[in-house]
């Protein structure tokens, strides 16, 4: 709304206004639990230490992870015009979504693993791990699947308006659906650096993730002259799969057994349920939308049936198919909707 008075300007200044409006709802319930800061700073301290050398290859990580982003740039600013906004946009949604839906489940697993793993207890350990990536798999994979279904009709619904045309939506759902192909990967990639985490493990996750940039320059160089933006998000996707794919390696050298078995069936399963789901949903969305006729909002409404029709079809197949980390889910989200005492 000030946008309109003060400018673009505005923008990073409401962004720090509620960081800092964040930060005060923070202390504010801190406070009422009676913690109290004492400042104590001892460099020779041995829990110190360890904790600084184990966040070293943290720092180091996150900034490898973010050169991803920076050659993306780079190179669709050789091509043609909109192809930086159309990355930009898909990217924000893929973010998004995948940051709604991993964050809740990693939120509720990972202090569990670092429990677990700093008791030892490796028989529970290992099985937890098991279902935060099964998890993670049976809520990614439908939505990566709905996601590349209706990628046109979410960008217009969400974007289409004064500047943003239609081939601006074209491109952005172009790049949306190369974004959605690692959907999973993006959310088995946090879980994954949690694992490591509470093993007191931060180099794997590191060096795991400079190799996923050195193969996402290599394919961003391949495929940008065939695919043009396209090509980049497939990239990024093709070197997030490749991440996990080197994750699970590892995590197999370091603990062994942790039900790679049933990972394999929970996800078969997940993909034959996500198919099944994605071709009803569109047939849905397609005869609803004929109904209705054209409109942003008739659009939406179709949308919206197509997403409770399919999400419908989705728990049913899997209830069906037996995969218990459905429940598991399905808990997780009564306790965030505070539906569960």
């Amino acid at each position: 709304m000030l946008s309109t008075i003060f400018g673009p300007y505005i923008l990073p200044i409401g962004a720090v206004v509620a960081m800092v409006v964040q930060l005060l709802f923070y202390m504010f319930f801190v406070k009422k639990t009676n913690y109290k800061y004492l400042y104590y700073l001892n460099f020779k301290d041995d829990s110190l230490i360890k904790l600084l050398a184990l966040l070293s290859p943290v720092f180091i990580g996150v900034a490898v992870n973010q050169v991803n982003s920076l050659v993306d740039t780079t190179l669709a600013s050789t091509l043609v015009k909109g192809s930086i906004p159309a990355l930009t946009y898909a990217d924000r949604l893929n973010g998004f979504v995948t940051g709604t839906f991993t964050a809740s489940i990693v939120s509720v697993m990972y202090p569990m693993l670092s429990k677990l793993s700093a008791e030892n207890n490796q028989k529970k350990f290992t099985s937890s791990v098991k279902s935060s990536i099964n998890m993670i798999i049976i809520s990614m994979i439908p939505i990566s699947v709905a996601s590349i279904f209706f990628a046109t009709p979410v960008v217009r619904i969400i974007f289409e308006r004064g500047a943003f045309d239609a081939r601006a939506t074209q491109m952005t759902a172009t790049a949306l659906i190369f974004y959605a192909v690692g959907m999973t990967a993006f959310g088995l990639r946090d879980i994954l650096g949690k694992v490591f985490y509470s093993l007191q493990d931060t180099k794997t996750p590191m060096v795991n993730g400079i190799i996923s940039v050195g193969v996402n320059i290599v394919l961003d160089l391949v495929l940008i002259k065939p695919m043009a933006h396209g090509g980049l998000a497939l990239a990024t996707s093709s070197s997030s799969i490749a991440c996990i794919l080197l994750l699970f390696l590892n995590l197999k050298r370091k603990v062994g057994y942790f039900g790679q078995d049933k990972i394999i069936k929970a996800t078969l399963k997940s993909v034959v349920a996500s198919l099944i789901m994605g071709v009803l949903s569109y047939f849905t969305y397609k005869f609803i939308f004929g109904i209705l006729g054209v409109g942003t909002f008739n659009e939406f409404v179709s949308l919206a049936i197509s997403v409770i029709v399919g999400g419908g079809i989705y728990t049913l197949l899997m209830t069906i198919f037996k995969v218990e980390e459905v429940d598991m889910i399905l808990n997780i989200a009564k306790r965030k909707l505070h539906l569960k005492k």
